[in-house]
């Protein structure tokens, strides 16, 4: 599906939940299919799947797929906007689109651990050549003889694209154009590659927020990890939401995670084979 979701009215987190898990949320890979609606469609429902019994909900509400902001939840005696919002580098996203679109077709017979190229939110952005070398690269014995990433780096990359999500969305949040709710969340879901440890970041995305005195117009920041949703308040202080194990298996995160690197591992493997 790569149109907005249709509207769900629940009166209770049994009616919400079961109502979401109706959807398809299936998301083909970067490249082959995959829309922004996608994206979205799938961000939402894990969010409200996961918050279903919270108190931050109240029954009966309404939720309705919109743009700016992207969800309106009514609830009985308010509403709430929600914005949605990927991160994730640029060029990940342009060197993922091309490693599935050029071996997609590769026959997989397991996963192998290659050199992962780094991205930063602050680099400027690959000309269509660089490109194209960084994707030879990647997948020849050359990336395999880089110098490894050291420290905190990863760390600190996966921060500032956090951080890049936030302003960004501060920026068209104060537009014109953009419908304003009596409460106003922005979330977050978590696409950064290479991956760093998930509490770790967490912690330095908490210090950054307090330090900064919590500039941004939102209510709550949530950041969609892979096994928690982060809520972060005005006040700083994180609570952490256990995703559902039945929204833990949806397509969208193993395609992701798997995205680029399970195509090349194959296409690597078969082709040592076929050299020996």
């Amino acid at each position: 599906m790569g149109e907005h979701m249709e509207p769900i009215d629940a009166r209770s987190p049994k009616e919400l939940k079961r109502k979401l898990r109706e959807r398809d949320v299936s998301v083909p890979l970067r490249g082959m299919g995959q829309t922004k609606e996608h994206r979205e469609t799938w961000a939402a429902c894990r969010l409200l799947e996961t918050l279903a019994d919270s108190c931050l909900l109240r029954y009966p509400l309404r939720v309705e797929h919109t743009d700016r902001p992207d969800l309106i939840v009514t609830l009985p005696d308010s509403q709430i906007g929600i914005e949605l919002v990927e991160a994730i580098a640029t060029d990940q996203a342009r060197f993922t689109e091309k490693i599935n679109r050029k071996y997609a077709n590769s026959e997989s017979s397991g996963i192998e651990i290659i050199a992962t190229p780094r991205f930063r939110q602050s680099d400027p952005q690959l000309t269509k050549p660089e490109m194209k070398a960084l994707v030879s690269r990647t997948v020849s014995s050359k990336a395999l003889n880089e110098s490894p990433i050291m420290g905190d780096a990863f760390e600190r990359d996966w921060l500032e694209g956090m951080i890049h999500c936030i302003d960004d969305k501060t920026d068209k949040f104060r537009k014109c154009g953009f419908t304003k709710k009596p409460t106003n969340w922005l979330q977050i879901y978590d696409n950064w590659r290479p991956h760093p440890h998930e509490h770790i970041v967490i912690k330095m995305l908490e210090r950054e927020l307090s330090d900064s005195g919590w500039k941004n117009p939102f209510d709550k920041v949530f950041v969609l990890g892979s096994r928690s949703i982060w809520e972060f308040g005005k006040d700083c202080q994180v609570v952490e939401h256990e995703i559902l194990r039945s929204c833990r298996s949806l397509d969208y995160a193993s395609s992701l995670v798997a995205d680029a690197w399970l195509k090349v591992g194959a296409w690597l493997k078969a082709s040592s084979k076929a050299g020996r």
